[in-house]
This record gives structure tokens, C-alpha cells and sequence, in this order.
């Protein structure tokens, strides 16, 4: 297997000649996830700790994980989403909303360790791209005991009508709460679904 030298190598040299980067690497590793994957692991926790857009070689990395759109590919993605840096961001992001159907069974493997921004995109993702799961709705539903706030966000994100009937438990609860800016988020997010919540008494 080759080490995480020559895949820097290799991504060095490709990162100024993007077109090519991931047939060159199929042809030298056959599914080249594994390598990639590792190599962007292999970033210090500075850099990754850092606004400075890393080297160009981890960038090109990136952009190949979001080219392959296997389960570990995006799952690394969204992990990249913790570091600091707005230019690794613009790339998951990219990525993750034209990853289409591959990228269902990875949030739910890994949703238990995705982050606030990671599982909010996903949502997001999914939404724009009209892809609908029970299994996704389900978590979703087990983060809004949790988070509220942000759950409703993301249910009103992700598009799927049957996620009312979770935006209007949540309602209820926030307004027994008095907790009024999670009962703003809520409601926007009913609208969003297509609730008339003109008609809905507080």
C-alpha cells in the first residue's frame, strides 16, 4: 500500500491539474478512499485548528473525497466541517449537495459523532437534493429532545412533510416553555413544509 508520502505526492502533483487527479489516482490504487481519507487525517491539529487554508495538497484531497462520494469519502467530508478554515468549508459544502443518494447511509451510521454544522448540512443536503428517509427523519426527531432549536431548523431544511407532525410536538413544547425564539424557528420551519400556521392558535 502506498504510504501517506507518495499520496502527498501524488495529490501535490495533481492539485495543479484537478481533471486528472482522480482517474490517476483509481489507476494507482484502484478505490483510493482509504489513502485519501488518511492523508487528510494527517493534517496536524494546528493547521486544522487554523484559518489559514491548508496546503494544496490536502485541498486537492478534498475535492477528490467529494468526487468519489463513497461512505468513507463523505464521511470524512463532514468531519472536515470542524476545522476552522472557510475554504475547507466551501468545498465539503459543495460536495455534500451534489452527493446525492451515497450519502444517506453514512449520515445515519455516523450522525451519533457529527457535529451541530455537519448534521445540520446533511439536512440541508438532503433536502435540496429530495432524498427522504425514515431512518433520518427518526434521528432527527431524537435531536430535537435535545436541541429544539436547531432540530427544527434542520426538519424545516430537510423538506419531508411527514416531519410536521415532530415540528408540532416541538411547538407545543416550546410554547409550554415560553421559550419563544424556538417557537419562532418552529413555526418557520412549519411554513416551510407548507403548514398554514396563520391558522394554528398560541
Amino acid at each position: 500500500m502506498p504510504s501517506t508520502n507518495q499520496t502527498h505526492e501524488v495529490l501535490e502533483a495533481l492539485s495543479l491539474a484537478l481533471p486528472l487527479r482522480l482517474p490517476r489516482l483509481r489507476q494507482l490504487y484502484g478505490d483510493p478512499t482509504q489513502q485519501v481519507v488518511a492523508f487528510v487525517a494527517s493534517l496536524p491539529e494546528t493547521e486544522r485548528a487554523s484559518r489559514e487554508r491548508p496546503p494544496a495538497p490536502y485541498m486537492a484531497a478534498l475535492c477528490v473525497l467529494g468526487e468519489l462520494r463513497t461512505f468513507g469519502a463523505i464521511g470524512c467530508l463532514l468531519s472536515c466541517l470542524e476545522w476552522r478554515c472557510e475554504d475547507v468549508h466551501r468545498i465539503v459544502i459543495r460536495s455534500v449537495m451534489t452527493a446525492g443518494p451515497s450519502m444517506i447511509e453514512p449520515v445515519i451510521a455516523l450522525w451519533p459523532v457529527l457535529g451541530t454544522y455537519a448534521r445540520s448540512l446533511a439536512a440541508e443536503a438532503m433536502g435540496e437534493q429530495g432524498l427522504r428517509d425514515g431512518h433520518v427523519l427518526g434521528l432527527l426527531a431524537e435531536w430535537s429532545k435535545d436541541d429544539p432549536l436547531l432540530a427544527a431548523l434542520a426538519i424545516g431544511n430537510y423538506g419531508d412533510p411527514a416531519g410536521v407532525p415532530l415540528l408540532s410536538k416541538g411547538l407545543v413544547a416550546s410554547l409550554a416553555r415560553g421559550d419563544q425564539r424556538t417557537t419562532a424557528e418552529v413555526l418557520g420551519a412549519m411554513e416551510a413544509l407548507g403548514v398554514n400556521t396563520n391558522s394554528i392558535p398560541l
